[in-house]
């Protein structure tokens, strides 16, 4: 059972509130106004305005990104653009040049989602769809995503809208009595819609493909469901769509007729004894003859003639019918040498010691001579045809024979007889197997089932293919499974599960060099029919010296996919007892290798991660292997050990809701060779007769220092290293990101839910998802990231002159640390961070400036530590920062090693940093009379940065305009720095006012006309300049009582701005949910202090933006920080 984890209590980004989704932010609610005072009263036009929603979206035409829109949630799919798409409440989420029509604004019922879809006129005519989500209109939800509306299935493709009728003919045509529909959204289908079709009546049964759900209901529900204001398109889910492309033929009279009588597997769209019962009725009353009810509840076979066959799969139980597989075809020194056990054994003595695993297979004789320890048996019998001897030789054999050595000679084999399967003609369920292997108080306590045997081979995602998805995502154990060695994508169906580690094969001559290997039409290929890269591993397909069931000390010579799958399940058995000795820094280590072993997902993306790549590009005897046939490579223990210290690991620990994104900094060394990230999860079953086999998708994307951008899977059916670019992988549940000679700096991986539709992780009552996400070659960093600067050149020492750098901030962020390298190795530090007034920039030297305002100084303080501050930065901010180590009579700058500008970035924005300097000793003075040069060195000093965050504003109202003064107050969820406020100049006025309080400790602003004055003023400012966030640096603890008057104007008029619907507001500080709540006093900011403050539960609080950071962003880390008055 996974551990629930402990997310909620981490850090978060400033897209917080969309990772959590819809069940921490409620709908933002309208509550009628209440008797205000009577200077408040607007107008009745203006009333009636203010108790609607949040207005629909709108198109505006301008030309330049406006700065404010800016780290808003996930950044706009298009950062430029003639036209901007913008929310009611004015936030921009996304921009484009081409002509935009049909834009639409969806209100979600129950929530405070708004949808928007829209089309984009295309250069070469035509016109592409996309969709968005957004909290309420104030906080862009996920990323804006393109979508042609067309449902896939397996032999068709259709847009319902456009192409109604895609059925060869009417014989399979859905009759009066079909419930099974097909439901279509107008966008990836939220938790919210599942509800309501519930709601409505209606049974979801599967994801389809395209925002599309089968359905099962009646005529009433069909009705309500297709008025919800998000589906599409509701139609029949024909019987033609639920048969295999053979079957369909045959009985449409375009294929020969079947076979007089032939078993099926069919597939149930919604499990459990009562729906198999009444399958089986049916099949009985036809004249058909079951043969299994299997016990995981989704399937029965049976044996059917073809005028059977065509009036079972018309029954409503019924999502898929297939042929039944039956049995298919049956598919070491130098192995052991190559993979890398030799070289862990020699350095740690490691063969599996502690390790169980099962040899799923056709027989085992338990007597032979290379056991060191005797096969606990599973299954009844170990008799049958001589295939399973071998392949439990490939993992368990002791080295009696010194060529036959399994890969883990101390192991404990567990065995089963495949026959006595439900999937092979027995009586005894995989999920029921599994089941048994993963039980922490059962004998077994497996880590790993290795399997060479498979039904007959297909290249479709089958019925057999969705079950071994369902029993793994049931019952998880990490599994391999034979390809086949049919020399084309001809496969067994259970190699095309989405769960399973799928095994391909290559021919290695019986050599240790790679240079000679050739695939030669050997092991079965991929990819899937849906494009899934497969296999996902593989191994040597021949001269594999292995112990033989044919008497106990006999052997033979083994191979294929057969004997390729039990040497990759060795691998990992080993990879398992690694992970138990704490190779990986922080996991493992618990009482025995079952309790410590890493997710299934976990071990599949970390074998990946570091498996050795045939480079097929460069010719040679490894031009055929390309990416289809040895998949992502050949499992590789040394490479696992060698690059232990710099791996970093997720092992499913933290969760993903719809829409929502977890944000990784990875810190990558210089002269780091190869940054290999891999991103895999564990999908609930696919739905058969789709044309793809995954259901939700998450996807990877990973972020140079200086912003180039790298997708999951892109370009890697082209060569072995990622190009930058390419979009997200919507088919594969493994992805991958190999970087070449990486930049050194801090690189950014994100994984993204853009459809989580079904649940995956099933410990919550929320919908959500978990992954495994494997770095190696960086390790990821749980403090904040840091800007990459240039590498050092010199040191510059002098007793008078200091130097720096400076820079136009290109988004908002927050610094939240400072370092001067300290090559000069003195024992004290210097810095001092300035921000220069608006339009001015450092000038040429001899010219200089001191037009600009001093955020943070701070000098004499030990070098070596980070200093760890919280100054907020605007975007546009023109930054200068002074930096050196030394005292009063010398200063020692860290010069770059190259001279002039040198481009970084800050969250993927481009950033330039250009010399900055002044003449004087930073210790005696503060900074003044600063100059830049173009092609001077700079001053090297560390910054570490996060975001910057802004709590969600209800959308404007009107302004009230008056003497006295309007806010509004909170109480804190949670600990927080205030960094910064504003007043939104919507009435155009030149000044702002603002003062912040926090009231004594059990106190809130009492109803009008009570009033109080238990509070303490913590900030104010009157008169300062409109358009511009007044820095503060107030700490706020959880729980405390948090005041804020704000408006514009003067001494004689105030100018407060109302938010458009009265009465609370929802929004969020760190993910956790905030309740905004109306404020004011009888008197005019500008010329009285805060005094008499009250509240009213019903009345338009006045609007003040409001931007925080997280406390402590450097953790076990001292806080010195001087800021500047």
């Amino acid at each position: 059972m996974k551990l629930k984890p402990s997310w909620l209590t981490g850090p978060w980004r400033p897209l917080a509130a969309s990772v959590l989704g819809s069940t921490l932010l409620g709908a933002l609610t309208a509550v009628a106004a209440s008797t205000a005072p009577s200077a408040d009263k607007p107008s009745s036009q203006v009333q009636q305005a203010t108790a609607s929603r949040v207005p629909p979206a709108r198109v505006v035409e301008q030309p330049t990104q406006v700065a404010s829109d800016a780290q808003r949630g996930i950044a706009p799919a298009a950062t430029a653009g003639r036209y901007a798409l913008t929310t009611g409440a004015g936030v921009t989420f996304h921009r484009t040049d081409r002509a935009v029509r049909a834009l639409r604004t969806v209100d979600v019922p129950g929530s405070a989602y708004q949808l928007y879809t829209w089309e984009e006129q295309r250069a070469e005519g035509g016109t592409e769809s996309f969709y968005a989500y957004s909290q309420g209109g104030v906080l862009p939800v996920g990323r804006v995503r393109s979508t042609d509306y067309v449902i896939r299935l397996r032999d068709a493709g259709f847009d319902p809208l456009r192409d109604p009728s895609p059925r060869m003919t009417s014989l399979l045509s859905a009759d009066r009595d079909n419930q099974l529909f097909l439901v279509q959204f107008i966008a990836s289908p939220l938790p919210e819609f599942r509800s309501a079709i519930e709601a409505s009546g209606g049974k979801v049964l599967r994801f389809l493909a395209e925002h599309t759900y089968i359905v099962e209901m009646g005529a009433d529900a069909r009705t309500r469901v297709t008025g919800l204001p998000y589906v599409r398109w509701v139609g029949d889910y024909h019987p033609e769509y639920r048969l295999e492309r053979e079957l369909k033929d045959a009985l449409m009279g375009v294929a020969a007729r079947l076979p007089d009588t032939q078993r099926y597997s069919l597939m149930l769209g919604e499990g459990g004894p009562a729906r198999q019962q009444a399958l089986s009725d049916q099949v009985k009353r036809l004249g058909g003859r079951v043969e299994l009810v299997e016990p995981g509840g989704l399937r029965i076979e049976a044996t059917l003639t073809q005028e059977q066959l065509q009036q079972v799969v018309r029954s409503n139980e019924v999502q898929f019918i297939d042929r039944w597989g039956g049995p298919g075809e049956l598919d070491m020194n130098i192995v052991r040498d190559t993979g890398g056990a030799n070289y862990i054994e020699g350095l740690k003595g490691w063969t599996g010691q502690g390790v169980r695993g099962e040899i799923f297979d056709t027989e085992l004789l338990t007597t032979h001579q290379e056991w060191l320890n005797a096969p606990i048996i599973q299954s009844v019998g170990t008799a049958g045809s001589l295939h399973g001897s071998s392949c439990y030789s490939n993992v368990f054999a002791r080295g009696v024979n010194p060529a036959a050595r399994g890969m883990a000679p101390n192991g404990q084999g567990i065995f089963f007889l495949y026959s006595e399967s439900t999937q092979f003609g027995g009586t005894k369920s995989r999920y029921t197997i599994n089941q048994e292997l993963t039980n922490p108080a059962g004998p077994y306590r497996a880590v790993f089932q290795t399997s060479s045997v498979g039904s007959s081979l297909t290249t479709a995602y089958t019925t057999i293919s969705a079950e071994v998805d369902d029993y793994l995502f049931k019952h998880p154990i990490l599994s391999t499974q034979s390809q086949s060695n049919a020399g084309s994508r001809q496969s067994r169906p259970q190699a095309w599960a989405k769960n399973i580690v799928s095994v391909g094969a290559m021919r290695h001559l019986n050599t240790l060099a790679r240079t000679d290997d050739t695939w030669g039409f050997t092991g079965s290929i991929g990819p899937a029919d849906d494009g899934r890269i497969k296999p996902d591993l593989s191994f040597f397909y021949d001269s594999i010296t292995s112990a033989t069931g044919s008497g106990p000390t006999n052997y033979t010579e083994f191979g294929g996919t057969s004997s390729a799958t039990p040497q990759t399940a060795g691998h990992f058995a080993l990879l398992f007892q690694m992970w138990h000795q704490g190779v990986w820094a922080g996991h493992g280590g618990k009482a025995d290798v079952f309790a410590s072993r890493p997710q299934m997902a976990t071990a599949k993306a970390l074998m990946i991660n570091n498996a050795w790549r045939y480079n097929w590009t460069a010719g040679g005897s490894n031009a055929d292997i390309d990416r289809n046939k040895q998949g992502w490579g050949t499992s590789d223990l040394k490479r696992l050990l060698d690059r232990a210290p710099k791996t970093s690991i997720i092992d499913e620990s933290d969760l993903l809701s719809p829409l929502g994104v977890r944000s990784y900094n990875v810190s990558v060394a210089p002269g780091e060779t190869e940054l290999n990230v891999t991103m895999a999860y564990t999908d609930p079953m696919g739905t058969v007769g789709a044309a793809q086999a995954r259901i939700n998708d998450l996807s990877v994307r990973v972020t140079s220092p200086f912003g180039v951008v790298f997708w999951g899977n892109n370009g890697l059916t082209a060569g072995n290293f990622s190009p930058p670019g390419g979009v997200s992988n919507r088919v594969d549940t493994v992805e991958n990101v190999f970087v070449q000679n990486p930049v050194s700096g801090t690189w950014r991986v994100e994984v993204f839910a853009d459809e989580l539709v079904q649940d995956a992780y099933l410990d919550t009552p929320a919908v959500d998802a978990d992954f495994a996400l494997v770095v190696s070659g960086g390790r990821i960093v749980r403090g904040d990231p840091e800007v990459t600067t240039p590498a050092f050149g010199s040191t510059f020492s002098n007793p008078t002159l200091t130097r720096g750098m400076w820079f136009t901030a290109p988004t908002d962020f927050t610094i939240s640390g400072l370092q001067v390298p300290n090559e000069a190795n003195h024992p004290l530090q210097n810095i001092e961070v300035v921000r220069f007034n608006a339009g001015v920039t450092p000038p040429a030297y001899s010219t200089t400036t001191n037009a600009f305002t001093s955020l943070f100084r701070a000098v004499g303080v030990n070098s070596g530590q980070v200093l760890s501050v919280k100054i907020p930065v605007y975007a546009g901010d023109v930054i200068g920062i002074l930096g050196a180590t030394g005292d009063a009579t010398t200063m020692n700058s860290s010069y770059s090693a190259t001279s002039g500008p040198v481009t970084t970035s800050i969250f993927g924005h481009p950033l330039t940093l250009n010399r900055l300097g002044m003449q004087f000793n930073l210790v005696s003075n503060t900074a003044r009379d600063l100059w830049t040069e173009a092609s001077g060195a700079i001053g090297r000093v560390r910054i570490l940065y996060t975001g910057l965050n802004q709590v969600a504003l209800p959308p404007f109202g009107y302004n009230y305009t008056d003497t006295t003064t309007r806010g509004l107050w909170f109480t804190a969820p949670t600990a927080f720095i205030l960094t910064g406020v504003q007043v939104p100049n919507d009435a155009g006025q030149p000044l702002q006012n603002v003062e912040v309080v926090r009231f004594s400790s059990g106190v809130t602003p009492p109803a009008y006309s009570a009033t109080t004055n238990a509070f303490t003023s913590l900030f104010r400012a009157v008169g300062q300049p409109s358009g511009q966030v007044l820095r503060t640096f107030i700490a706020v603890n959880a729980g405390d009582t948090i005041g804020v008057l704000g408006a514009t104007g003067t001494s004689t008029t105030l100018y407060n701005s109302y938010s458009a619907t009265p009465g609370p507001i929802s929004s969020y500080i760190l993910g956790q949910p905030v309740t905004l709540q109306r404020m004011g006093m009888q008197f005019n900011l500008v010329t009285d202090s805060a005094h008499d403050l009250w509240t009213e539960p019903g009345g338009a609080l006045s609007r003040v933006s409001l931007f925080y950071a997280r406390p402590g962003a450097l953790a076990a880390e001292p806080q010195r920080m001087s800021l500047a008055p």
